[in-house]
């Protein structure tokens, strides 16, 4: 087995964490082997096979994990931010967030950390940070284990040491890599493309404009691995696409689930509603009583109170609900709010 091989049969008897994940922190194992001994030509500067990596993702999805798996076999520490927390001071620290830019070009610097999807939709359209720290990391975002062990299993020792001790490649040979001409056009069309796609949802565009380049960097570690060739073959690159394109529709779709997320609550609260109007003999209920069974199914915490207001507004406005004042014999100091179904509705 190569290198990679070797990594991901490790990672995977390892942890329980989403392959993907196993995927790119392989990769960025294989680049620390790399180092500097390769580089491509990107314009006037060299291109190296260091990464900014951040697994995105839901709590327990074993992001840090899969980290730690990478960490155990680099040859150089990367800078390591394994709390959230600590990973959102850096980004609003100016004068450590554009040391960590310029570092960006170096051929050693790698840093690793994870973060939460809701910190992803939150965080990566700040343009204060988006444009100079943010804009410079991989997003691996992933939101389902495919295997969950329910005993978190051992390290995997004999693959560790076999890992340890494994080149990058057996005499593999220092110098520059570049494209063949095949692959350049399928590159630079691919590239092209991706561009144009990312317009479509400006939120993302200053994370996506580096995709490019980390396709590069994942090729030439590909080609490394594979055969040390200086030449990065047609094959090669649309394995490398491939899995950029990957990453790119996970990030998109992912935030463009959680920009709907609260509509689909609504939606499911509302659906709630009707379905007890419609199992009230009369088909009305008051506040207080629809109130108590639906907090069962908020799980916001404080904004339990306005969210039930908002879903009561929701259906009037739609002309499902009706809400009035009347005198009950549970309330008799006062009128309650009774919400009922329409007449159209009661019909129907």
């Amino acid at each position: 087995m190569n290198l990679l091989d070797l990594y991901f049969e490790y990672a995977r008897t390892s942890c329980d964490a989403p392959w993907g994940y196993h995927r790119v922190v392989g990769l960025m194992v294989a680049g620390d082997r790399m180092g500097a001994i390769r580089w491509i030509q990107w314009g006037t500067e060299p291109l190296y096979p260091n990464m900014y990596l951040c697994l995105v993702g839901p709590s327990g999805i074993r992001k840090t994990t899969a980290l730690k798996c990478g960490v155990n076999v680099m040859n150089v520490r990367p800078l390591f931010y394994s709390e959230e927390s600590e990973f959102s001071v850096a980004c609003k620290t100016p004068t450590l967030r554009m040391e960590l830019v310029r570092e960006w070009d170096g051929c050693r610097k790698n840093i690793i950390t994870a973060v939460s999807l809701d910190w992803f939709d939150d965080n990566v359209c700040k343009k204060n940070l988006r444009e100079s720290f943010l804009s410079r990391f991989f997003y691996a975002v992933e939101t389902k284990q495919e295997n969950i062990y329910p005993m978190p299993p051992k390290v995997n020792e004999i693959l560790l040491d076999e890992l340890s001790k494994t080149p990058l490649l057996e005499g593999v040979k220092a110098g520059v890599m570049s494209l063949t001409p095949e692959s350049e056009k399928f590159y630079s069309d691919w590239a092209k493309g991706l561009i144009e796609r990312a317009e479509t949802y400006p939120k993302l565009m200053p994370v996506f404009k580096r995709l490019p380049v980390y396709c590069l960097k994942f090729a030439m570690i590909m080609q490394t691995v594979k055969d040390g060739s200086f030449k990065i073959s047609v094959e090669v690159m649309t394995e490398a696409i491939k899995l950029v394109d990957y990453y790119y529709d996970k990030a998109r779709n992912t935030l463009l689930a959680i920009k709907l997320r609260p509509e689909k609550k609504m939606e499911e609260l509302e659906n709630r509603v009707m379905k007890m109007l419609w199992e009230n003999p009369y088909h009305e209920m008051g506040l207080n009583q629809i109130s108590v069974k639906l907090r069962h199914h908020i799980h916001e915490g404080r904004n339990r109170t306005p969210i039930v207001h908002a879903v009561f507004e929701r259906l009037i406005e739609k002309g499902l609900i009706t809400k009035s004042k009347k005198w009950t014999s549970a309330q008799a100091w006062k009128k309650a709010t009774i919400y009922a179904l329409t007449k159209k509705e009661v019909k129907e």
